[in-house]
């Protein structure tokens, strides 16, 4: 069964906040109790966080899935996990993402300048025919790429990036059309105050290892439970749209506060529909993948806490 945007966005986000229903009784316990659901910790887990090691597991998953947790000690406060995330290229910039900006409310075509498609890119759209393109791109977006081709001439390329441009926010447009909310996924919870909530849109250039590189947008939205037991901040990220590698992607980054201890912890947790674990080698491919993302997810978990341990983000 192919699954809608929307259905992924309600099937991902019951599958990473399962837990949420029985973690509000914990109180002051366990402030691990919200993620039992996905993942649990013993003992010697919870002696390398003590020592500030970033744990990392990955998650059982269905066919054609991958799901990682991730978790540090974190000394900020939750606010800065906030702070940080509103000036998202501030948070994320690094060796494995090279180029994002957040969307303008509404967005713009100016919100676009910077982001460039690489060589490889650019040769497998002029490649590309309906039904065998190795760029994710509907039918129409193709047939837009094959005519700025042709209408480019010499100059092919430029015209190629920016028709790129606009299919990107045709892409957002669509969907903030057809699913204006994110949070609204989680009105199923009891006791979630989505009052305070808030979201937008950031693209972002992507590399990893030594596949292409990714463009990709994703859609933010900020919540803060404001209830015993759970995390002080949840930080939603949906994919929107990607270039290669992904067709669904949701994770979340939570700061949750063991009030016994009074020790914060921060805590990340993704779950993606990928493209590249069919065939008869889909079990090494996967082994090879995840051996690979758990290695990037430490290194990932660990610049972003020491951005939020840093301070105030840059104005």
């Amino acid at each position: 069964m192919r699954l809608t945007t929307a259905s992924w966005t309600a099937c991902l986000a019951g599958l990473l906040l399962a837990g949420m229903g029985g973690a509000a009784a914990m109180g002051g316990g366990d402030p691990f109790a919200f993620f039992d659901s996905v993942a649990t910790l013993d003992r010697s887990d919870r002696d390398k966080l003590d020592r500030r090691d970033v744990i990392v597991r990955i998650l059982p998953a269905r066919a054609g899935q991958i799901g990682v947790f991730a978790a540090s000690r974190l000394e900020a406060p939750p606010d800065a996990l906030v702070a940080w995330t509103q000036a998202i290229a501030e948070l994320k910039k690094g060796p494995f993402v090279p180029a994002i900006r957040r969307f303008s409310e509404p967005p713009v075509p100016e919100d676009l300048d910077g982001l460039r498609l690489d060589e490889v890119d650019l040769e497998d759209i002029r490649k590309c025919r309906p039904g065998r393109c190795d760029v994710k791109l509907t039918a129409d977006e193709i047939e837009w790429m094959r005519a700025a081709i042709a209408s480019g001439g010499a100059a092919w390329t430029e015209a190629v990036q920016s028709e790129f441009h606009r299919v990107v926010l045709a892409r957002l447009e669509a969907y903030r059309e057809s699913v204006p909310d994110v949070a609204a996924s989680l009105t199923g919870y009891p006791d979630v105050d989505l009052t305070d909530s808030e979201s937008f849109y950031y693209w972002s250039k992507e590399r990893y290892s030594t596949g292409k590189p990714v463009v990709a947008v994703t859609h933010v939205t900020i919540i803060r439970p404001g209830v015993p037991g759970r995390p002080e901040v949840v930080v939603l990220g949906k994919q929107v749209f990607a270039t290669h590698y992904r067709n669904a992607s949701l994770g979340m980054t939570a700061v949750v506060r063991d009030d016994v201890r009074d020790v914060r912890y921060l805590v990340y947790v993704n779950r993606s529909q990928v493209d590249v674990l069919g065939g008869v080698l889909g079990g090494i491919k996967r082994k090879l993948i995840e051996g690979r993302i758990k290695s990037e997810s430490s290194d990932l978990l660990a610049r972003v806490r020491g951005r939020l341990e840093s301070g105030e983000p840059p104005p």
